[in-house]
C-alpha cells in the first residue's frame, strides 16, 4: 500500500491538494475511489464543493469514518443490528432496573451520563480501567452498568459505532481488497482516538493508495499536541507500507486577517497588524444579542450575502433561540446549522404532554399546560390560571392517581363556589361603597363561568387523561395510537401550517411528521424486541422521552442565502466571509464541564485519563479552526453580566485575541447608546414606528407616515398630541355616572386623589384578587364584625361558637392545621378585646352605657337617607352605637383591624345616627374607634360641644366644626360636579405610598407634563435626519 501523508498549517492547502488527487481519480474512475472525513457535516460540504468541480458524483463514495466502520461490520455480520445512542439509553434505562436502581433509570441526566461513559469506554480502546482508577468511589456502578451492557448487546446481536470500530481486526480480515475502491482519501482529522486506530489500522490496508491528511505546524506544536495520535498512526504502518510525505508550507492568509492568523495561538508571535478583528464588549446578554443582529443587518444592507454570515455560539442552546427570535424580527433569513433534540421540538412536546402529565403523577399545575396547549379549546388562559389559585387547586400533594385528582379538584371547587356564595352575601350585607357591589358582580360572574366554562373543560381533561391512568400495562401500539389521536383532536395540521408560515420554516413539521412516522414505530418494535411486550404508562414514557433526547431534527430548513446559527463543533470546518462569536466568556470558551461520573477520578492523585485536559485542548482547537475559516472579518462579542445584572468573566482566550492583532478594535455599548441606534437607524417594523414617533415628537413632522404606509399611527400620535387637561368636560353624564349618594371611603378617595377617584368609580378598573392561603383582610374584617355583633346583641352567647361559625364560612382550606392557627390567631384578637379592651372607654365617657343598635344601614335600599351639605347624602354602616337611655346619649364604636381611621369618618357617623335616631330624641353624644389588633385600647376619641348654630366634635388635638364638614363636602361636591379628577403624584405627601393606581398615574402624569412639548414642531430636520429618513 501507497501512504502520501499531506502535512502542513491550517489554511495550506491540505485539503485542496486532496481534491486534485480525487479529481483525477474521479476522472479516471467515479467508482475506484472512497472519500472519508471525521463528521457528516464535513463530508457534506466536501462532496458540495467537490460536486462543483467534478459535475456527477455518486454519493456514497463520500462517506463519515462512522459510516463507513458501520457498513465495513454490516458486510460481515448481516444480521447485526446496528444501535444509535436513542437505543442504548432505553437499554441502559432497562438495565438499571433489573439492578433495581429505579432511582436512577427515571432520571434523563443520569443516564445520559451513563451512555457519555460507555461511549467514553469503547472511544479509549475498549479497557474500563484504562479511564477510570479503582479508586473511584462510582468504579463499581459504573462497571457493573459498561459490563450488562456490553453482555446485552452481544446476546443481542446489537452493535454500535465503537464496536464497528474495535472488531476491525476480525471484519477487515474478510473484506476483499478494492471492495470499497482502489483509492481512500482521508481528509479533516486532527487527531484519531484509540478506538478510530484500530480500524483504520486494518481497513485502510485493502486499499492500494490512501491520502491522508495530517496538521502540522511548528509555532502551533501545543496546539496540534492531539494530531501526534495521526503520526503515531503511520509510525506503526510504516514498515508495511510506502509513506511519500508532502509537505506544505505556504499558508494562504487572507490580507485583512493576515497578521491576526499568523499570531492566533502561536508560540512565535511577531507584530503585525490585523484590520478585520473586532471585540465588543456589552453590558448585558440581550443587548449583545440586539446589536449582533443589528450588525447582522447591516452587513447585509450594505451588499453581504446572508450566506456569507454565521453567528457562532458555544452555548448554542440558548443563544440559537434569543437570535432566531431576534432576526426573525429584523427580516433576516437565517437557517440553524445542525440538528436540534426532538425533545426540544415545541410541537413534540404539546403532543406528549398528555402522557408526561400522567407519568409524573398528574401535578395540579400540569392541567395548565393542557389548557394553554389547546387540548379545551380557544379558552382564556389567564381565567383558569386565577381559578386554579384561588380555589387552590395548584396546592397539595405532587403525585396522586387522576381518580384522587379528580376527587381533588371537585372538592375543592365546590368548597371554592360556597365561599364566593359567602363572599357575596358578605358584601351584600356589609356594602358602604358601591365598589364592593361591583366587586359581588364580579364574584357572580366568576360563578356563573365556574359552571359553564371551567367544569366542562375540566371534565374533558379528565376524559383525555383516563388512558393514561393507573399502572395498567399496555402495549406500546396503544400509546403510540393515543398520541396519534392527540394530533388529531388538536387540529396539529392546521397548527403546524400555521407556525411553518410564521417562521417561514418546516422545522415544526419535520420534528412532528418524524415523530409519527419513525420514533413511535420504532420505538414499539424496539420494546417488542427488548421482552416488554406490556408496559405501563410511566415506563413507556421515560422510553419515549430518552428516544426524544436523543433522536434528531432539522432546525432549519437546507434552503440557500441564508445566515446561518452555528455551534462551534459546527462551524470549525464552515467558510464564511464574516462570523461573529457569540457569548465570549468563560464556560463557554472554553466548556469544560465533564462528566459528573467521573468527578473522583478527575480530581483525585490517580488519572488514566484527564479528559478536562483534552476537553480545554479541544475547545482551544475548535475555536482556531473556526476563526481560520473566515475570510474577511471576525466580530468577537462577550456579555459583561446576565439580564439579572449577575457578572460574567471573559473568555481566558480574549487575551490571546487581543495580542494577536495589533490593530484589533475593543469597543464598549452600553444599552442606552443601543437604543439611540434603535431610533436613529430601525431595523424592524416596530422599531420604525417607534423611531418615527419619537422623530414627530421632536419635529412635528408627519410626512414620514404616509411615506411608510403607517397612517393609523398617524393617527394614534395626532390624538396623542392633543391639548391635555385633567377634566371631564360632559358634565351631564358624569353626573348620571356618580350619582349623588357616596359612602365615606367614596369621599376620601376624591380628597386624597381625584384621579383615583376617576379611576375607581367612573372607569371602575376592576381590582386584581389577591390569593392568599390565610384569610384575607376584607375576610378576616367580616369575621371580627360577624362576631362581635352575635355577641354584644345577645344573637349568640358563646363569642366562640360564633367564631367558628363564621370561619367556616371564610376559610375553605383542606388542611385542619391552617384552620387551627388562623382561628387560634383570631380569637386571641376577639379574647383581649371581649374581656379587655371593650370596657376601657374614652375619658368623660359614662360608665352604664350599653351596647343597643347594630351594624345600622344607611343611604341603601333598606337604610335611610342621609341629606348633607353640597347636595349630597351619606351612605354607609355605623358598627355600634352605644346607649344611655336616662340620657338619649349615644355613643358611636366603628371597630377598626388596626389603629387606621380617619376622624371624618367618625364626624360623618355621628351626623348620621343624629339624622336617623332624630325622631326617638337620640344624639350623638361622643365616639371612637376601637383598634381590635393595635396597642391603644382607643382611636380618635372626640365628644361633641353643641350651640344653637352649629356642632364641634372635639378630639384630643383637634376639633372639626360643622362649618368645615359643610365646606369639606361643598369643595368635593363641586370638584366632581365640575369633572376635575388631577393628580397628587409628585407631590410632597403620603397618599401616593402604595396606592394601586400609582403606574396608571405615572403615564397620564408623564403625558400631561411633556404634551406641550410634542404639540411644538419648532424645530427642522437636521441632515442627517433627513439622510436617514
Amino acid at each position: 500500500m501507497d501512504l502520501i501523508l499531506v502535512t502542513g498549517p491550517a489554511l495550506s492547502g491540505k485539503t485542496t491538494h486532496v481534491l486534485s488527487e480525487l479529481l483525477k481519480q474521479h476522472q479516471r474512475d467515479p467508482f475506484s475511489y472512497l472519500f472519508v472525513g471525521p463528521t457528516g457535516d464535513y463530508v457534506r460540504s466536501i462532496r458540495e464543493d467537490f460536486l462543483r468541480k467534478a459535475s456527477c458524483i455518486f454519493s456514497d463514495r463520500f462517506l463519515p469514518l462512522d459510516q463507513f466502520a458501520v457498513r465495513v461490520y454490516k458486510s460481515v455480520f448481516r444480521e447485526a443490528i446496528h444501535i444509535g445512542s436513542h437505543v442504548t439509553t432505553t437499554i441502559i434505562c432497562e438495565i438499571l432496573r433489573n439492578m433495581r436502581r429505579e432511582d436512577l433509570a427515571v432520571s434523563s441526566y443520569m443516564i445520559d451520563y451513563l451512555e457519555e461513559m460507555i461511549r467514553d469506554v469503547k472511544e479509549n480502546g475498549g479497557s474500563f480501567f484504562d479511564i477510570f482508577s479503582e479508586e473511584d468511589e462510582a468504579v463499581t456502578l459504573l462497571r457493573e452498568v459498561y459490563e450488562a451492557f456490553s453482555a446485552y448487546t452481544s446476546d443481542h446481536r446489537m452493535f454500535d459505532t465503537f464496536d464497528a470500530y474495535l472488531s476491525a481486526e476480525e471484519t477487515c480480515k474478510q473484506i476483499a481488497e478494492g471492495a470499497f475502491g482502489n483509492k481512500a482519501f482521508v481528509d479533516g482529522f486532527h487527531d484519531f482516538s484509540p478506538a478510530m486506530t484500530v480500524f483504520l489500522e486494518n481497513i485502510l490496508p485493502r486499499f492500494d493508495t490512501v491520502f491522508l491528511t495530517c496538521p502540522f505546524d511548528s509555532h502551533r506544536s501545543e496546539l496540534l499536541s492531539s494530531s501526534a495520535s495521526i503520526k503515531d498512526f503511520v509510525r506503526r504502518l510504516s514498515n508495511n507500507v510506502r509513506i511519500q510525505t508532502v509537505e506544505l508550507t505556504d499558508v494562504h492568509y487572507p490580507k485583512e486577517l493576515h497578521g491576526f492568523f499568523t499570531n492566533l495561538f502561536s508560540e512565535t508571535k511577531k507584530t503585525q497588524l490585523a484590520s478585520g478583528v473586532e471585540i465588543e464588549r456589552f453590558d448585558n446578554v440581550y443587548t449583545e444579542i440586539d446589536a449582533a443582529c443589528r450588525k447582522t443587518k447591516e452587513l447585509i444592507k450594505s451588499g453581504t450575502r446572508p450566506e456569507d454570515i454565521a453567528l457562532v455560539a458555544a452555548d448554542f442552546p440558548r443563544y440559537s433561540e434569543l437570535v432566531s427570535s431576534r432576526l426573525t424580527e429584523y427580516g433576516v433569513p437565517y437557517r440553524i446549522e445542525g440538528d436540534r433534540p426532538m425533545i426540544e421540538s415545541f410541537s413534540v412536546r404539546a403532543l406528549v404532554l398528555p402522557l408526561e402529565i400522567a407519568a409524573s403523577g398528574f401535578p395540579p399545575e400540569s392541567f395548565l399546560a393542557l389548557i394553554e396547549q389547546g387540548y379545551c379549546g380557544d379558552t382564556d388562559i389567564q381565567f383558569f390560571e386565577r381559578i386554579f389559585s384561588s380555589a387552590r387547586l395548584v396546592f397539595g400533594i405532587p403525585r396522586s392517581s387522576l381518580k384522587h385528582r379528580e376527587e381533588i379538584f371537585s372538592r375543592r371547587i365546590r368548597n371554592y363556589e360556597d365561599l364566593l356564595k359567602s363572599k357575596i352575601e358578605a358584601l351584600r350585607n356589609s356594602a358602604e361603597d358601591d365598589f364592593d357591589e361591583e366587586t359581588a358582580r364580579n364574584y357572580e360572574d366568576t360563578l356563573s363561568l365556574l359552571g359553564s366554562v371551567f367544569k366542562p373543560s375540566m371534565k374533558k381533561l379528565l376524559e383525555l387523561l383516563k388512558p393514561f391512568d393507573g399502572t395498567t400495562r399496555r402495549s406500546a401500539e396503544y400509546f403510540a395510537e393515543r398520541i396519534k389521536e392527540n394530533y388529531e383532536r388538536l387540529a396539529f395540521d392546521e397548527r403546524i401550517t400555521a407556525i411553518s408560515s410564521h417562521l417561514e420554516d418546516d422545522s415544526e413539521k419535520n420534528a412532528v411528521n418524524k415523530l409519527l412516522e419513525e420514533v413511535l414505530p420504532e420505538l414499539s418494535t424496539l420494546l417488542y424486541f427488548m421482552g416488554k411486550e406490556k408496559i405501563t404508562p410511566a415506563e413507556y414514557f421515560g422510553y419515549l422521552k430518552v428516544h426524544l433526547k436523543n433522536r434528531n431534527y432539522k432546525g432549519s430548513s437546507s434552503v440557500g442565502n441564508r445566515v446561518e446559527i452555528q455551534s462551534l463543533m459546527s462551524s470549525r470546518f464552515s467558510t464564511k466571509q464574516i462570523k461573529i462569536f457569540l457569548g465570549f466568556v468563560e464556560g463557554s470558551y472554553p466548556d469544560v464541564r465533564i462528566n459528573p461520573l467521573y468527578a473522583s477520578t478527575q480530581y483525585g492523585t490517580q488519572r488514566p485519563k484527564d479528559f478536562l485536559i483534552t476537553k480545554e485542548k479541544q475547545q482551544k482547537l475548535n475555536l482556531y479552526l473556526s476563526l481560520t475559516r473566515c475570510t474577511r472579518a471576525a466580530l468577537i462579542t462577550l456579555p459583561e453580566s446576565t439580564i439579572d445584572g449577575l457578572p460574567l468573566l471573559h473568555s481566558p482566550y480574549l487575551k490571546e485575541i487581543q495580542e494577536s492583532g495589533g490593530s484589533v478594535t475593543q469597543t464598549v455599548e452600553e444599552t442606552a447608546s443601543l437604543r439611540k441606534k434603535r431610533l436613529q437607524l430601525p431595523m424592524s417594523s416596530q422599531e420604525l414606528k417607534v423611531s418615527i414617533a419619537y422623530l414627530f415628537g421632536k419635529t412635528g413632522q408627519s410626512n414620514l407616515f404616509k411615506d411608510y404606509g403607517l397612517s393609523e399611527l398617524k393617527g394614534d400620535i395626532e390624538e396623542f398630541a392633543q391639548p391635555y387637561s385633567w377634566n371631564i368636560l360632559d358634565t351631564d353624564t358624569l353626573q348620571k355616572s356618580v350619582g349623588k349618594t357616596f359612602s365615606f371611603t367614596r369621599l376620601k378617595t376624591y380628597d386624597d386623589c381625584p384621579f383615583k377617584f376617576f379611576l375607581d368609580y367612573i372607569l371602575k378598573l376592576p381590582r386584581p384578587e389577591v390569593v392568599t392561603v390565610e384569610l384575607s383582610p376584607m375576610e378576616e374584617g367580616a369575621i371580627f364584625h360577624s362576631v362581635l355583633k352575635d355577641y354584644y346583641s345577645g344573637t349568640t352567647p358563646s363569642w366562640e361558637d360564633s367564631l367558628t361559625t363564621q370561619l367556616r364560612r371564610y376559610l375553605r382550606h383542606e388542611n385542619q392545621l391552617v384552620w387551627e392557627i388562623e382561628y387560634n390567631r383570631l380569637h386571641d384578637v376577639l379574647e383581649d378585646y371581649i374581656t379587655r379592651r371593650n370596657d376601657a372607654l374614652p375619658k368623660k365617657w359614662p360608665d352604664d352605657l350599653v351596647p343597643s343598635f347594630f351594624e345600622i344601614p344607611f343611604g341603601m335600599a333598606e337604610g335611610a337617607s342621609v341629606p348633607v351639605a353640597g347636595g349630597l347624602f351619606l351612605r354607609g354602616k355605623i358598627d355600634r352605637i352605644d346607649l344611655n337611655e336616662s340620657t338619649g346619649e349615644m355613643y358611636i364604636i366603628d371597630y377598626k383591624r388596626g389603629k387606621s381611621g380617619d376622624k371624618k369618618q367618625l364626624v360623618l357617623y355621628a351626623m348620621a345616627a343624629d339624622h336617623i335616631f332624630s325622631q326617638r330624641d337620640y344624639r350623638v353624644a361622643g365616639g371612637t374607634f376601637k383598634p381590635l389588633t393595635d396597642s391603644s385600647n382607643n382611636a380618635h376619641s372626640f365628644y361633641v360641644e353643641e350651640d344653637e348654630e352649629s356642632k364641634t366634635w372635639r378630639f384630643q388635638r383637634q376639633r372639626i366644626t360643622q362649618k368645615e364638614m359643610e365646606e369639606w363636602l361643598t369643595s368635593i361636591s363641586e370638584g366632581i360636579a365640575e369633572g376635575k379628577f388631577t393628580t397628587h403624584l409628585g407631590m410632597p405627601t403620603s397618599k401616593c405610598y402604595r396606592c394601586d393606581r400609582e403606574r396608571i398615574c405615572r403615564a397620564y402624569q408623564w403625558l400631561a407634563d411633556h404634551i406641550e412639548f410634542f404639540r411644538t414642531p419648532d424645530r427642522e430636520l437636521k441632515p442627517k435626519q433627513q439622510e436617514l429618513w
